[in-house]
Formats: C-alpha cells, sequence, structure tokens
C-alpha cells in the first residue's frame, strides 16, 4: 500500500514539475531550440512518471500477494517501463509540439516523430502489465472493477450497480479522456490553419454537456422507452443522440460566434475528430463487461489476444465477440483514412464538408456491420434502421455538396489579391473575391 501511495506522489510531482518548466520554457519566447536547463527537466520529468509506473505495477503485486513467476515479474517491470517511458514522452513530445510552435523546424519534426512513434510502445507496455495481472486475478476477480464509490462506510470497490454514494465509474473516465484527446486534435486542426489556439474551447464545453444530454435523451427515447431518464445509476447512453445533439449545437456556436470560420470546413476539422473520442469511450464498454457480441470462444482458442480482454469477455465459461475492441480498432481507422489519406492524398478533388460528410459514412457503416452481431440483451429496434440512414445520408451529403459546388462557383471567374492569406477561403482573413463580368465591368 505504502508502494502505491509513493507511485501516486511521482505521478503528481512528475506531471507538475513538467508542466510548471515548461511555462517558464514557454513564455521565453526567443528559445527556438532545446537549451540544458530544459533538456534536464525533459530527462527528471521522464524519469520521475518512469519510477512512477514502475512502483504502481509492483504495489499493486504486492498489495494483493500475488506468487508471479520469474517470466512474468520480468512482463510486469518491462511493460511498466515501456509505458512510463512511452506515455510521459508522448505528454512531453505533444506539449511542445502543439504549444511551443516557435521551434526549430529540424527539432519540430523529430518531436512529431518521437510522439507518433512511442504510441505503440505506450500501449504495448500497457497491454503487458494488464496481461500479467489477469493470470494471478482469481476467478472471483473478473469482471473487473468497473468504478470506486465513496459511502458512509467507507471506499467500495464497485463491479456493478446499485452502491450508494458518489461513484466514479471508469466508463466515464473513458468518456471524458476521449473528449479531452479529442479537444486537443481539433485545437491543434484549427491552429494549423488560423494561427491560434482556443477557438474551440467554449465550443467544446458546449457540445460536450449537449453530446452528454443527446446520448441520454436517444437512449431513453429512441431506443430503450422502459428508462428513467432521471436514474443515471443504471448507466445509458447512445453514441448516435450524442453525435447528433453535439454537432448541431457546435453549428450553432460557429454560425453565431464564429462567423469568420468556413462553417463547411469547421466541421471537416471536428467531425473526423470524433472518432477518436468513440474508439477511446468504447473500452467503458469493457470496464462494465457490456455492449458485447452474440458469437462465442472457447477462451484457450483465442489464445493470441491479451488475456486481460479474453477473461473480462468471457461469461459462463465462453468468451463472447469483443465488439468494442472491434468498434474501437475500427474507429481509429476511420480517423486516419479519413483525415490523412482522404482529406490530404484527394486534397484538389475535395469539396469543403467531404470530410464531415464522410465521418457519417464511415459511422454509419460501422454500425451496419455490428449491431446484428450484439448479444441479444444489448440489441435496440431503431439502431441498424438509425445507421443506414447515415450510411445514406452522408453519402447523398458528399454529391449534394459537390453538386451545390459546381453550379454556385464552378464557372465563375475572380479577381483575388496577391496577399496568400487572402487567397485561402479557410482562413479568417479571407476575403469574398469580386465577381468579373463579361465585359470586364466589376459590380
Amino acid at each position: 500500500m505504502v508502494l502505491l501511495w509513493i507511485s501516486v506522489i511521482l505521478c503528481a510531482f512528475a506531471i507538475g514539475f513538467f508542466f510548471y518548466q515548461f511555462y517558464q520554457f514557454k513564455k521565453a519566447r526567443d528559445l527556438t531550440a532545446f537549451n540544458k536547463h530544459f533538456l534536464l527537466v525533459f530527462i527528471e520529468s521522464l524519469a520521475c512518471f518512469t519510477l512512477f509506473s514502475i512502483t504502481a505495477g509492483f504495489g499493486i503485486k504486492m498489495w494483493n500477494n500475488y506468487q508471479m513467476s520469474g517470466g512474468h515479474m520480468a512482463m510486469l517491470f518491462f511493460g511498466c517501463l515501456f509505458f512510463g517511458v512511452s506515455f510521459m514522452g508522448i505528454l512531453e513530445a505533444f506539449t511542445l509540439y502543439f504549444y511551443k510552435t516557435n521551434l526549430d523546424a529540424k527539432i519540430r519534426k523529430i518531436i512529431k516523430t518521437t510522439m507518433l512513434c512511442l504510441i505503440p510502445f505506450a500501449v504495448i507496455g500497457l497491454f503487458m502489465s494488464l496481461d500479467v495481472y489477469a493470470y494471478y486475478i482469481p476467478e472471483g476477480g473478473f469482471p473487473f472493477i468497473s468504478g470506486i464509490s465513496f459511502t458512509n462506510h467507507g471506499i467500495v470497490l464497485q463491479r456493478g450497480t446499485g452502491v450508494e454514494g458518489f461513484t466514479i465509474k471508469w466508463y466515464a473516465l473513458c468518456i471524458l479522456s476521449g473528449a479531452l484527446v479529442t479537444y486537443f486534435v481539433c485545437d491543434h486542426h484549427f491552429y494549423q490553419e488560423y494561427k491560434r489556439h482556443g477557438l474551440v474551447d467554449t465550443m467544446f464545453v458546449l457540445v460536450f454537456l449537449m453530446g452528454i444530454l443527446g446520448a441520454r435523451v436517444w437512449y431513453c427515447f429512441v431506443l430503450d422507452r422502459s428508462t428513467d431518464f432521471w436514474d443515471f445509476s443504471g448507466g445509458g447512453l447512445a453514441i448516435m443522440g450524442g453525435v447528433l445533439f453535439g454537432a448541431v449545437s457546435g453549428i450553432i456556436f460557429l454560425i453565431l460566434f464564429r462567423r469568420y470560420i468556413n462553417l463547411r470546413h469547421a466541421m471537416d476539422l471536428i467531425l473526423p475528430a470524433v472518432l477518436i473520442a468513440q474508439a477511446i469511450g468504447r473500452w467503458g464498454n469493457f470496464c462494465n463487461q457490456e455492449v458485447y457480441g452474440s458469437m462465442t470462444f472457447d477462451p484457450s482458442t483465442v489464445w493470441w489476444l491479451p488475456q486481460f480482454i479474453v477473461r473480462q469477455m468471457t461469461i459462463n465459461g465462453m468468451m463472447h465477440l469483443p465488439l468494442f475492441l472491434i468498434e474501437c480498432i475500427t474507429n481509429l481507422a476511420g480517423y486516419f483514412i479519413i483525415v490523412y489519406a482522404i482529406g490530404k492524398g484527394l486534397k484538389k478533388h475535395l469539396s469543403n464538408g467531404d470530410l464531415f460528410c464522410l465521418y457519417i459514412v464511415w459511422y454509419g457503416l460501422t454500425r451496419v456491420v455490428l449491431e446484428p452481431l450484439r448479444d441479444s440483451s444489448f440489441e435496440y429496434n431503431n439502431s441498424l434502421i438509425t445507421a443506414w440512414i447515415m450510411f445514406g445520408g452522408g453519402l447523398a451529403g458528399i454529391l449534394g455538396l459537390h453538386l451545390y459546388d459546381y453550379f454556385r462557383w464552378g464557372k465563375r471567374t475572380f479577381i483575388i489579391k496577391d496577399d496568400p492569406r487572402l487567397n485561402n477561403p479557410r482562413n479568417p482573413y479571407y476575403q469574398k473575391p469580386v465577381e468579373i463580368k463579361n465585359n470586364y465591368e466589376r459590380h
């Protein structure tokens, strides 16, 4: 137990120390490269967080008195080591890349490459650590603890619903984590376009709150009308409603308070990033042992999957299809395909709004494929219909945008000023070009 408290202190110190020193580094606008002091801060923070990861890993082992083999001890050590170094490295690289923009171009490229390369190592390290524990947790330890409740009788580790008191659910933390990651991604995309952070701050809070409200409304009044809207202890959120309410509120906000931003382009920057939030949020279903598939397997035949996933998805001796994992991978793949493969690769052939519509197409198609695979206890009558509507509506939206652009702008000629800032309709400094008549007289 002492090791766990030490690890918590180390974690808080490492992250707090880094951000305090980074704030000082950021204020020094003349610094375009690392100095020795900040390089030392970088290394110290990395070392402290890595030590936190290792002490936390072995603290959990000692607290539960797990008698591990030598191989599993080594696996736990290296898993915690990989996770500690990689996660803190990602956090540091992310912060530098996004908020210290006057660094030398070569250094920024190295930082970005480092950040992207460390992501798989962080995932591998975390999976290695969790996989070790899975072999020693007794059968009664599954499903995993889904939350912590603070009651009059003390702290209660929760594995279901019905516990009184203030409760922190891992499901909620997964949703919040996904939302925060998406916020930073969107903020970066807007910064790349408009050279200013904070354009989506207020909108993020509004969209997040409306998304939660919409997810609850959709679940209670569309999917499961028997559920009491105010009975939050039993859970129940539907992503489709969250996306709909969030998107509508975001569009209204942009129209009213961000008029200088092209609305369709803003939706291209925001909506595909929602796939990241959905990918992370699906791990909340894993924590709650819910929304799994109807297909079952003998746990011994899926040895290639991490054991903590196999055992969490094993019910009555049979493992169910882990739909949460499939959708997580599908959503992440969708983000990179839409934003980079299509958004970058086919940039010359796209209209503003295409990526927004492609998000609807991708998510609708994902739901069309996965909804029929759900276990009967998690089936909802209207989900498949809604998924087909999203898929068809997204395709119709792409076609409609291209036809609108062709007939609205395709046959016109414009005079545009030489200033490159004004030549980009996605820039807030953009000025609408002046149309020319055939007799070359302006009007």
